[in-house]
Formats: structure tokens, sequence, C-alpha cells
């Protein structure tokens, strides 16, 4: 790679692009894209206009990104408590994550590097999820699964994110807990975790 971005600079785009031998299709996706945007954003002679150029690099770097992704384990983040959830990235918390035994609440996390299926329907994606609740000393106090989340887009999505519901067990005792989340992406068997800490009030002495 780093002899293919040589010819590259050197002019050479032809031998640069050449794919490269004993990859993965998922790593030669990737420095193919890089290197195509690479390409595009250097040859002004092609495409003197700065703005216009910009833009094809982007569309190779997105699709870059998205190999790149296949590579990556799979990563979790922003787990929190909420009320309400809006969009990607718009909740609303709660005052503090106290809460009472048998209470419903809500969970919001935030998926990436996950693997998406190409069809004529769009970009399909499969999750499974499960958690586990244990107290301060590390004790599990309760677990289970979620429904699996199945999501088909026409576009690549950029802002996966889950709203989960949970109801606490009746009969937790008061103190310190966390949360344990576990997904796992159905297509890939790639895994990824999480965790959020609560606080039962009210619960059994």
């Amino acid at each position: 790679m780093s002899l293919r971005i040589l010819r590259l600079l050197a002019g050479d785009t032809e031998k640069a692009l050449e794919p490269v031998p004993h990859i993965s299709p998922s790593e030669q996706g990737y420095w193919s894209r890089q290197l195509f945007a690479l390409a595009t954003y250097l040859d002004h002679h092609s495409q003197p206009d700065d703005k216009r150029r910009a833009a094809a690099s982007v569309t190779h770097l997105e699709e870059a990104l998205s190999n790149l992704r296949e590579l990556s384990s799979l990563s979790l983040r922003n787990l929190s408590f909420c009320k309400a959830v809006y969009g990607y990235g718009a909740i609303e918390s709660y005052e503090n994550d106290a809460f009472s035994p048998g209470q419903h609440v809500s969970l919001y996390v935030e998926v990436e590097n996950y693997h998406s299926t190409s069809s004529e329907k769009g970009f399909s994606t499969s999750l499974g999820t499960s958690y586990e609740v244990v107290d301060e000393h590390g004790k599990r106090v309760t677990s289970g699964d979620f429904p699996d989340v199945n999501d088909t887009c026409r576009s690549r999505r950029r802002d996966f994110h889950m709203q989960l519901g949970l109801t606490l067990p009746e009969n937790i005792a008061a103190g310190r807990y966390q949360l344990q989340l576990l997904v796992k992406d159905r297509q890939s068997d790639k895994m990824g975790n999480a965790k959020a800490s609560f606080e039962i009030r009210g619960g059994k002495k």
C-alpha cells in the first residue's frame, strides 16, 4: 500500500489503483476507495472546480469508511436511560438514574460498525440484544433478551440507534446497580457491549 500511495503521488494512477493481492474483499474495498478518493481530489486537471472535486472525493471516502467499518469491532455508544427518544442523539434523559422496583424504563444506545447486506430492497441489518443487571458486588440480579432488531433502509444508515424497553424486577433491593448490554450482529457474529449505572430507591431492605 505504501508503494501504491507513492505511485499515486508520482502521477501513476493506473498502477496505484491495481488490486492488492492476498487481502480480504473488505480490505481491498477500503484501500481501493481510499486511493480513488485521493486520486480524485488530486486530479485538478480533469476537474478544476474544487467543490465538485471534493464532493466526488467524499463519495469514495464514504464507501471506504463502510468497508473499514466491516473490519472493525462492533461498537456501542451513549448507552443511556431515557424518558423518550426523538431521533439519533436526541433523547429526553431522566433527571437522575434512580428508579423504583417494577418500574418500566427505556434504554437508548447507538451502534456502529455493524454489517449491512445490500439487496434490491436496500441495506438490511439484524442485531440481537441481551442484558444483565448486577449489584455492587458483581452478583447477577436479573437478565434477559430483547427482541431482535431487523432494519432495512434504502440508503446505508449513518445513524443507527435502538430504543429498548425494560421492566425492573419487583423484588429488587435498594442500592446501586449496573446494567450490562450485549449486542450481537447476526450477519457477521461481531459482538459489542456497553454499561450504564443506576440506583434503586425504595426497594426491599
